[in-house]
């Protein structure tokens, strides 16, 4: 939540920031989810853009969700972990394909 509250920034590898991409590519997918009548997304984890439950920032891992992960979440959405869709969908883990 802290990039898309103002609170912090998304910085590339190179030391671009990228922030407003990222919060574009968020809002962007808010919109097309709601155009599509979609109410749940599944996302991988440790992302920048779609960690559920954790980031993954020069090479370290960190709690907290991406950027998109975190507006879908202010905007209502479920939003799974890839981690947890067998425990969401009460699926055996070898069923997943």
């Amino acid at each position: 939540m802290d990039v898309i509250e103002g609170r912090a920034q998304v910085i590339s590898a190179t030391g671009a920031d990228v922030t407003n991409s990222f919060i574009r590519g968020a809002k962007e997918i808010v919109r097309f989810m709601k155009m599509m009548g979609i109410s749940t997304a599944v996302m991988t984890e440790q992302s920048p853009s779609c960690g559920v439950f954790h980031i993954k920032r020069d090479g370290f891992l960190f709690r907290g969700s991406g950027v998109a992960s975190a507006l879908l979440i202010k905007s209502g959405m479920r939003v799974i972990s890839s981690d947890k869709i067998t425990d969401e969908f009460g699926l055996q883990e070898d069923r997943v394909v």
